[in-house]
């Protein structure tokens, strides 16, 4: 905020009082009434791709003035609360959660769903690629500055095994090849 950015953040347990005031908050003014879904609001989408069928539901609030906990947050402007249900297939069981996030941005529903989906991607794209590929969850380096260099170091491998497409493979297989072939290496 010294720098006029903005933030869209994630609002978790190890905030628990904040995410305990909020989830109340949301499950007593907001999640039931119907009232509360215009436009500038509430965001309602289907998703149906990777054999699964989704649903977003996505609500915003600015009126914020009932939840004290929030003053330790400067500059927050909107919270917002995401249900997300999901039925793997027409037997599946259908699940749901919610995650809830605060921001300083004043923004409407469905550009909020938008920014939060550009997360999920990057969250996706590489962060989950670097811990199927390389296990980069369970590392233990933790000395100086070895562990950001061993992260740098491995996603300069996924930068280049991705470019790589002589063979139709995925990145762990790419990675596999790549210790059994020098010539494949190089």
């Amino acid at each position: 905020l010294d720098q006029q950015g903005d933030y869209l953040v994630t609002l978790k347990g190890n905030h628990k009082n904040t995410c305990r005031a909020v989830t109340r908050y949301f499950h007593d003014h907001v999640e039931h009434n119907f009232s509360l879904r215009d436009e500038d609001t509430f965001f309602d989408a289907f998703d149906t791709s990777h054999g699964r069928t989704v649903r977003r539901r996505l609500w915003v609030r600015r009126d914020l003035g009932g939840i004290a906990e929030l003053e330790k947050w400067p500059g927050v402007n909107s919270i917002i609360a995401v249900e997300t249900i999901r039925a793997a297939h027409a037997r599946a069981k259908v699940t749901s959660n919610y995650r809830f996030y605060l921001s300083s941005l004043t923004r409407c529903a469905a550009d909020f769903a938008a920014l939060i989906r550009q997360h999920w991607h990057i969250e996706n794209k590489l962060h989950w690629s670097l811990d199927v590929a390389f296990n980069e969850d369970r590392c233990r380096i933790r000395k100086d500055h070895a562990a950001a260099n061993m992260a740098a170091l491995r996603r300069l491998a996924l930068n280049l095994l991705r470019q790589q497409r002589s063979r139709a493979l995925s990145v762990r297989q790419k990675r596999l090849l790549c210790s059994l072939d020098a010539g494949y290496l190089q």
